[in-house]
């Protein structure tokens, strides 16, 4: 066999490989043929925004607690918060005037006029508008620093039995300690306790009897239990959490607004469940006018 059939049968050879390995790929103009990366069967995303509120604008405050669903909050959970100066609300995936106008979103009709999708990028982007993306697996415990830390915090804490207590915290830094866990609907429970962690770093030793004694360093905390804001979410809604502004000293004053400054800083606290091992959302509708 001379030296060039024996070119032409190898040439016929590896074409017969190459069109036997070959897998034909089916994908849409304009889409890529990479599949997205799934999340972990025990993951939740959660998009957390802290947005600034407007000094003395009394209307939009009362227009946006007018909007959100306050009764989603079970009365167990709804009556101590509000007595601590916590307010809590319920947003579904459409955006209402209130919620637009504090985070200037600027939303097109689509072709219906019903609503406009607004991407979660725009949001980020706006002045003062504090964003993180955090994946939670269930059980697992995340933190979501509130505000800046206080030289001085002189908290006032209502019980549930109508009892007033007052105590100082020095150097204070107060954080939320934020839960999920799944529901058999699809849905996720949202758990957030406020808590405070205070006074120097110290080195203590832990562990017990199951474990090795191990030094850790650490300030001193105060969890309350009592106050915990919780609410069952689906994809796509936000639980929506801000301050009472007739309760200065409250949990609610010390978690929604900066330390003493030349200007008074108060926040709302919106977390939006983003997704889970079965969606995807990257949108935001906006509902058009009021």
């Amino acid at each position: 066999m001379t030296l060039n059939v024996r070119l032409q049968h190898f040439g016929v050879l590896f074409l017969a490989i190459i069109l036997i390995g070959c897998t034909p790929v089916n994908k849409k103009r304009g889409q890529s043929p990479l599949q997205k990366v799934m999340m972990s069967p025990d993951c939740v995303a959660l998009d957390i925004y802290y947005v600034p509120m407007p000094a003395g604008d009394e209307t939009i405050e009362a227009r946006l607690w007018q909007e959100l669903d306050e009764q989603s909050i079970s009365p167990e959970r709804r009556i101590p918060l509000l007595s601590n100066g916590i307010r809590v609300g319920l947003a579904s995936g459409l955006l209402s005037g209130p919620l637009v106008e504090l985070l200037q979103i600027e939303g097109k009709p689509v072709s219906d006029g019903s609503f406009a999708q607004a991407p979660l990028e725009k949001i980020a982007d706006k002045p003062g508008v504090m964003h993180r993306h955090l994946q939670l697996h269930f059980g697992r415990e995340g933190e979501i620093v509130a505000t800046e830390s206080w030289d001085d915090l002189p908290l006032i804490v209502a019980d549930q039995k109508g009892h007033v207590h007052g105590k100082t915290y020095f150097q204070a830094q107060p954080i939320f300690t934020v839960e999920v866990e799944p529901e058999t609907d699809g849905r996720v429970r949202l758990r957030l306790t406020p808590e405070l962690q205070y006074g120097q770093v110290r080195q203590r030793w832990t562990g017990g009897q199951q474990s090795a004694l191990r030094l850790e360093s650490g300030r001193e905390t105060e969890t309350f239990d009592e106050y915990v804001i919780e609410s069952i979410l689906a994809p796509g809604e936000m639980l929506v959490a801000g301050d009472k502004t007739s309760q200065p000293g409250s949990l609610g004053y010390h978690f929604f607004n900066e330390p003493p400054t030349a200007e008074p800083q108060r926040k709302l606290l919106i977390i939006r469940v983003s997704q889970t091992q079965h969606d995807d959302i990257t949108q935001v509708a906006v509902v058009e006018g009021d």
